[in-house]
């Protein structure tokens, strides 16, 4: 008997620009009730995506900060108590090569809560909440594509990357992704449950949900609203129809009449 595990990205993807995903809630209710875990997979910090889970009734498995961390039910929630090594490891880094080379580039440890909110169109708790966050920066780079480059280089050596997100560039760990994490989740799940064959299903937006899609047994690839990404980079993925959580309804919805028979022999 096979089953399976939904993995989605947030922004742009289940959430549309007002960050709302109640345009999804007839997939979201049709994966319920065919037991199937929606598995939340998304750059935001787990504070702001406790809100999102509480809202939306998910008890399980959660992944934040683009990979880098893997959250669960049983573990302690007292979100005054999350580790922030990492992330302060990688500000200080970046500041260091930002001293010695002059690059122009800002962060959320250049912020205050206000300017999170002037960039992202976040409410006063909302900023807040993205600003706790445990092991990626988000930076917005200000100078030339060269520089870039040669700013990924000296990153690169000490054991970081830059991904791009849908609005920000995320330092984090090279070795983290949305797509590792995807798997982790799966072998968990897996051997809890060895009796059963698992499948994934994977929706993203943006460059940071590639490793994702590319892995899961269905990818699904949400259209953007400020530019085309050309799916044919990705063979195997599918496009959903539409943008945000309008796509993710009828993309999911699509997808669970394709295996509907196999659900109800569950």
């Amino acid at each position: 008997m096979k089953r399976w595990l939904v993995f989605t990205d947030l922004d742009g993807t289940l959430l549309d620009e007002d960050y709302d995903w109640i345009a999804a809630r007839p997939a979201v209710e049709a994966l319920r009730a065919a037991s199937i875990p929606i598995i939340l997979n998304s750059s935001k910090t787990l504070a702001e995506m406790a809100v999102i889970r509480n809202e939306m009734q998910l008890d399980g498995y959660c992944i934040a900060e683009n990979g880098s961390v893997i959250h669960t039910a049983e573990m302690n929630a007292n979100l005054e108590e999350y580790d922030t090594s990492i992330r302060d490891k990688l500000v200080t880094l970046a500041g260091e090569l930002k001293k010695a080379h002059g690059y122009r580039f800002v962060g959320f440890s250049d912020w205050q809560f206000t300017d999170v909110m002037k960039f992202t169109g976040l409410s006063k708790v909302e900023a807040k909440l993205s600003m706790r966050r445990q092991a990626t920066e988000p930076i917005i780079w200000e100078d030339t594509q060269k520089r870039l480059n040669e700013f990924v280089n000296q990153l690169h050596k000490a054991g970081v990357k830059l991904v791009r997100g849908g609005q920000f560039m995320h330092l984090m760990l090279v070795n983290m992704s949305k797509g590792m994490a995807m798997q982790k989740v799966l072998n968990r799940y897996k051997q809890c449950m060895p009796e059963f064959g698992w499948g994934t299903v994977a929706l993203g937006d943006s460059p940071n949900d590639w490793s994702m899609l590319e892995q899961a047994d269905v990818g699904i690839l949400i259209p953007r609203i400020d530019h085309e990404v050309n799916h044919k980079r990705f063979p195997r993925v599918r496009r959903a129809s539409f943008p945000s959580a309008c796509g993710w309804n009828e993309a999911i919805l699509s997808w669970l009449s394709e295996i509907k028979e196999e659900v109800e022999c569950e």
